[in-house]
């Protein structure tokens, strides 16, 4: 019987042509992931930049500006004109596209690199419920807990954006970032927030609600004066949240409150009554007035 001899260099060359087709292989499918995920990227980071857009567009017919002065310094306290949001079809009608679209987006990652959309979420579809139930006096008589939001695969109410999305990730400075639509809530802010800036925004607004006299002054029974420190609720409902990455409440208030506020959370804390009427312009300088009489000394800041 004849045996085919082959040759080593034969086997050799068959050898490099296959790993040369392997190679050629793996490049194309790498090439085809690379390629695939960089346009899915771009494509979501589109479609959160289309959300923002629009609530913006939302934000900016119907947030009213308002500046104000203290003894403790400048901030803003935004107000919301529900009546005009609610009347307007065209708003309305953008906001329920919106809405209907967040349902057909890849559900964003429930992490810190996403919190700006959480917040911005929360905010805006605070807005939607007064929208859909006005006239309503307050956020309380609608409440927190219908799961009537949809983002993605996700299913939620806005108590579960704040609670189980937002409040895990460890910021407590968030509490002043969220709009309940009430008085005493921090202030609804004039754009969307954006992840690159964030921090610097969450900063910001900490250090501008301690400047008001709505979320900290020196109290007595909740009266201005005295050593007590007086502070919004918002500090006794999450209280746990300002105990987080080596935090304490009083190491949080000494970090963001104004030096001229001299009550400190050591000579003991009272908390405040908290004014849940809806954050329209009348409500929060009718509140305002009630802190002047008391002895706030809040005055409109000049443009």
């Amino acid at each position: 019987m004849k045996i085919n001899s082959i040759s080593s260099s034969s086997i050799f060359s068959n050898a490099i042509s296959s790993n040369s087709i392997s190679r050629r292989v793996v490049v194309i499918l790498w090439v085809l992931f690379v390629g695939g995920w960089s346009l899915f990227s771009h494509g979501y980071a589109n479609e959160l930049a289309q959300f923002n857009k629009v609530y913006d567009e939302v934000l900016q017919e119907v947030l009213v500006k308002q500046t104000f002065n203290s003894q403790y310094g400048t901030f803003h306290h935004n107000a919301v004109k529900y009546k005009y949001l609610a009347g307007n079809p065209q708003l309305k009608a953008l906001i329920k596209k919106e809405a209907a679209r967040l349902k057909t987006i890849a559900t964003p990652p429930q992490k810190l690199t996403h919190l700006a959309f959480w917040i911005n979420a929360y905010n805006f579809f605070t807005l939607k419920a007064v929208a859909d139930n006005y006239p309503v006096t307050s956020m309380k008589k609608i409440g927190w807990k219908e799961k009537n939001i949809f983002i993605g695969t996700l299913t939620a109410s806005l108590d579960d954006i704040e609670h189980k999305i937002i409040r895990p990730l460890g910021d407590a400075r968030t509490h002043f970032a969220l709009n309940c639509a009430s008085v005493s809530c921090p202030t609804l802010l004039d754009r969307p927030f954006v992840q690159d800036t964030l921090d610097a925004t969450l900063v910001k607004l900490s250090k501008e609600a301690l400047r008001s006299p709505i979320h900290i002054r020196p109290a007595v029974k909740g009266l201005f004066g005295g050593e007590k420190l007086g502070l919004s609720k918002i500090f006794k409902w999450y209280k746990e949240d300002f105990y987080l990455n080596g935090e304490t409440l009083a190491t949080f208030i000494k970090k963001y409150k104004p030096a001229s506020l001299t009550a400190h959370p050591n000579k003991g804390i009272t908390y405040v009554d908290y004014n849940w009427d809806l954050n329209t312009s009348e409500n929060i300088n009718a509140f305002i007035k009630t802190l002047n009489q008391e002895g706030a000394k809040i005055t409109r800041a000049t443009p």
